[in-house]
C-alpha cells in the first residue's frame, strides 16, 4: 500500500479513534460534571499541572524520535524501553514524595493523597511508550482506534460507577489510571514485541540530538499551556480553577478531535517524504484546508451558544463557565492554525529551532498569562490569553514555514474561505438566539441555534467550494475505491 493509502486509511482510522474516544470522554464529562461539584475537578487540574509536566521527563522525546528516524533497530527500542522504564520509576517515587509540598503550595491539605495515588500515572505510562510509537511508525491506526476508544470506555464507565456511589474526587483519578493500564495493555498485545534485557547506549545516543530539543521545546511550551491552571489555583482558588478547566477543556475538544487525529497520521507521513520540501509543503497547506474547514466552525459557532451549550450540558452551577468559554474559542480558532507547526519542525529533522521558538512564543504566551491571573480574575486570565496568542500567531507560522519555503500569506489564503463561511454562520445563529421567546428552555434554544447553523454552514460550503470542501470529498473518494479494491481482491 504506498504512501497516499496508508494516509488516507490512517486518517480515516485516527478519526473513528478520535470520534469514539472523545465522544465517550464528553459524555463521561457531562455526567462526571452534574454528580461531582467544581472542588473536585480544581483539585485534580492542580496536579495535573504538575504531573504533566513530570510526564515530559518520562518520555524525553523518545517516542518521537522513534517514529521519525527514517530507520530503527532493536536496540533502539529495547534501550529506550529500559531508560523510560527507570525514569518513570523515579518519578513515580519523587511525585509521591512531593506530594505533601503540592499540598502546601496550593494550601489545599485533600490535594496530599490524592497525588500520591495519581503518582502512579508515570510508572505505567513508561512501560507503553515503545509499543505506542511502533503502532505509530507502522501507521497501525486500526489498531490505535480499537484501544483509544476500549480504553476510554472502559475507564469512563468506572469512574461514572465511583461517581454514583459517592467516591467523589476519586473518580477522576480512577478515570485517569485505569485508562492508562488498559492502553498499555492493549499497545503490548497489538505490536506483539517484548523488550530484552539488552541496553545499548550508542542506540540511545543515535536518538538523543533528536528527543533531547524535542523536549526542550515541550519543556518550555508545557508551561505556557498550564501557566493558566497554575497561577489560577495559586492565585485565585480552586473554585475558579475548576470553572476555567471545564471551559478549556470544551474549546479544546474539538480542536483535539481534528488535529490530533491528524498529527498522528501526518507526522510520520510527511517524516517519509522529507527530503521532498515542495511536496511536504503541499500536502501541509491541503491539511490546513481540512483542519480549519472543520474547526472554524465548531470554535465560532461554540462562540454562538454558549449559555444555552453550558446550561444544557453542565447545569447553571456551571454558568460561570459561559463567559471564560466565549473568549477561549477564539484562542481555539488560532491553536487551529499555529498547533499543526509542529508536523514541519519535527518532519523535517529541526528540533533545535522547534526548541528556540518555544524559548520565544512561549515565553510571550507565559507572561500574558501571568498579567491576566495578577488582574485577579478568571476572565482576565482568559482575555490575556487570547491577546498573547493573537500576537505570536505570525511567527508561529513564519519561522517553521521557512523551512519548506511556506509563507504566511500562504496560509491565511487556504483557509480565509472556512473563516468567512464560519463567521456568517455564527452571525445567522446569534441573530436566531436572539429573537427566539426568553421562556424557552435552554435546551431548545441550544437545539435549533445548532441545526441552524449546521444547515447555513453546509450550504455555504457547498455553494462555495473552498478548497478544504473539496480536499475531503477527495479523501471520501479515494477511500471508497480502496473498499471496492480489496473487495475485488477477496474476489
Amino acid at each position: 500500500m504506498g504512501l497516499r493509502h496508508r494516509t488516507i486509511s490512517g486518517v480515516a482510522w485516527s478519526s473513528i479513534a478520535r470520534a469514539g474516544q472523545q465522544g465517550v470522554q464528553f459524555v463521561v464529562s457531562i455526567i462526571l460534571a452534574r454528580l461531582l461539584v467544581p472542588d473536585d475537578f480544581g483539585i485534580v487540574g492542580m496536579i495535573l499541572v504538575f504531573s504533566g509536566f513530570a510526564r515530559l521527563f518520562a518520555e524525553f522525546g523518545f517516542s518521537a524520535a522513534l517514529i521519525q528516524r527514517p530507520r530503527i533497530r532493536r536496540a533502539h527500542t529495547v534501550s529506550v524501553f529500559w531508560v523510560n522504564l527507570v525514569v518513570g520509576g523515579a518519578l513515580t517515587g519523587l511525585f509521591y514524595l512531593a506530594a505533601p509540598a503540592l499540598a502546601r503550595f496550593y494550601s489545599t491539605p485533600a490535594l496530599e493523597p490524592v497525588a500520591k495515588a495519581m503518582s502512579l500515572s508515570f510508572a505505567i505510562s513508561s512501560v507503553g511508550i515503545v509499543p505506542m510509537a511502533l503502532l505509530q511508525r507502522e501507521m497501525r491506526f486500526k489498531w490505535l482506534a480499537r484501544l483509544e476508544i476500549l480504553a476510554a470506555a472502559t475507564s469512563g464507565l468506572l469512574a461514572v460507577a465511583m461517581a454514583f456511589c459517592g467516591f467523589g474526587v476519586w473518580s477522576l483519578v480512577a478515570n485517569l489510571l485505569a485508562g492508562r493500564v488498559v492502553s498499555v495493555v492493549l499497545a503490548f498485545h497489538a505490536t506483539g514485541w517484548r523488550p530484552g534485557f539488552a541496553y545499548s547506549s550508542k542506540a540511545v545516543g543515535e536518538l538523543l540530538h533528536f528527543s533531547a530539543h524535542l523536549f526542550g521545546y515541550r519543556f518550555i511550551n508545557y508551561w505556557a499551556r498550564n501557566a493558566d491552571n497554575l497561577l489560577i489555583g495559586r492565585l485565585i482558588g480552586s473554585t475558579a480553577l475548576g470553572y476555567y478547566t471545564r471551559a478549556y477543556s470544551l474549546m479544546l475538544l474539538p480542536i483535539t478531535q481534528v488535529i490530533s487525529v491528524l498529527t498522528r497520521v501526518m507526522f510520520p507521513a510527511l517524516s517519509a517524504i522529507q527530503d521532498d520540501k515542495e511536496r511536504v509543503k503541499r500536502i501541509y497547506l491541503r491539511a490546513m484546508h481540512v483542519i480549519t474547514l472543520i474547526t472554524f466552525p465548531m470554535m465560532i459557532g461554540l462562540f454562538a451558544v454558549a449559555e444555552p451549550f453550558i446550561l444544557t450540558l453542565l447545569g447553571r452551577q456551571w454558568e460561570p463557565v459561559i463567559p471564560i468559554l466565549r473568549i477561549l474559542c477564539f484562542v481555539g480558532v488560532i491553536q487551529s492554525l499555529a498547533n499543526p507547526t509542529g508536523w514541519i519542525y519535527q518532519s523535517q529533522g529541526n528540533t533545535r529551532w522547534m526548541f528556540w521558538w518555544g524559548v520565544g512564543g512561549s515565553g510571550a504566551l507565559i507572561l500574558g498569562i501571568w498579567i491576566g491571573a495578577m488582574l485577579g480574575s478568571v476572565e482576565s486570565v482568559a482575555w490575556s490569553y487570547l491577546v498573547a496568542n493573537i500576537v505570536t500567531l505570525y511567527p508561529c507560522l513564519a519561522i517553521p514555514g521557512s523551512l519548506i519555503g511556506m509563507k504566511v500569506k500562504e496560509v491565511m489564503e487556504h483557509v480565509s474561505a472556512a473563516f468567512v463561511c464560519s463567521v456568517v454562520m455564527a452571525v445567522v445563529v446569534w441573530g436566531i438566539g436572539r429573537i427566539l421567546p426568553e421562556a424557552w428552555p435552554p435546551a431548545a434554544y441550544l437545539v435549533l441555534q445548532v441545526s441552524a447553523g449546521v444547515l447555513v454552514y453546509v450550504g455555504l460550503v457547498v455553494a462555495t467550494r473552498p478548497m478544504g470542501y473539496r480536499e475531503v470529498l477527495q479523501i471520501i473518494e479515494d477511500r471508497r475505491r480502496q473498499r471496492v479494491g480489496l473487495r475485488v481482491v477477496a474476489e
